[in-house]
């Protein structure tokens, strides 16, 4: 997909949600990783938003957690676009139409 567009290249994701163990999981809050932040973020705006972030959930109704929730409502309150997707294809393609605003 990067090879469509070079701002794809801009996008990231925050490596926040992996097991780990107790020693680890308190050096990384230390250094910020926090829960709530959502899976990937694309840092061009685009159509009036500051940028695109998604989060990414199993298929079937998995739902976002609460901590997710609020991080959701704080990036839309903040001017980005902020979308769930249970498929990774359908993901692909927003985030495709997205840069092509």
């Amino acid at each position: 997909m990067q090879g469509h567009t070079p701002a794809l290249a801009r996008g990231f994701h925050p490596a926040n949600g992996e097991e780990r163990d107790a020693k680890t999981g308190a050096k990384l809050k230390r250094m910020g990783v926090r829960p709530g932040v959502l899976d990937w973020c694309l840092p061009v705006a685009r159509g009036g938003y500051g940028g695109l972030w998604i989060e990414f959930k199993r298929p079937g109704g998995e739902e976002p957690s609460d901590e997710q929730r609020i991080e959701i409502a704080n990036l839309r309150a903040e001017g980005y676009r902020v979308v769930v997707f249970d498929d990774w294809e359908r993901a692909a393609q927003f985030t495709l139409d997205y840069l092509a605003e």
